[in-house]
């Protein structure tokens, strides 16, 4: 619902069949839709996945079709000293679950 709010002129086409990213190539070879709104964390591990997209002459961009703020599960009476900890890290050693993620993706080759 929030994707269709975003974008509310869009012609969205969602594989019904339950095949996942496979689903959406074959609905895009199908012709139901000339764009296909990906993620690089459910797809870039795949290599038979990027073989399909490359052979489409498919790319990712960096563009935000839309953004899924993440929480971390936690105890009501623990969130008040987690944030504090967060902040500290991230502002006295640069230690942030944004930085870990592209330090992440450096040391193992991933854009």
């Amino acid at each position: 619902a929030d994707l269709v709010l975003a974008h509310p002129d869009a012609n969205f086409v969602f594989n019904q069949e339950g095949k996942e990213l496979y689903g959406l190539v074959d609905d895009y070879d199908a012709g139901k839709c000339d764009v296909m709104a990906v993620g690089k964390m459910d797809s870039l591990g795949d290599l038979h996945l990027m073989d399909l997209f490359c052979k489409r002459d498919l790319v990712y961009t960096e563009s935000i079709v839309i953004e899924n703020p993440v929480g971390f599960p936690i105890r009501s009476e623990l969130a008040s000293g987690f944030n504090y900890w967060m902040l500290q890290g991230e502002k006295y050693h640069s230690i942030s679950v944004q930085a870990s993620l592209e330090e992440y993706d450096a040391k193992n080759k991933r854009k």
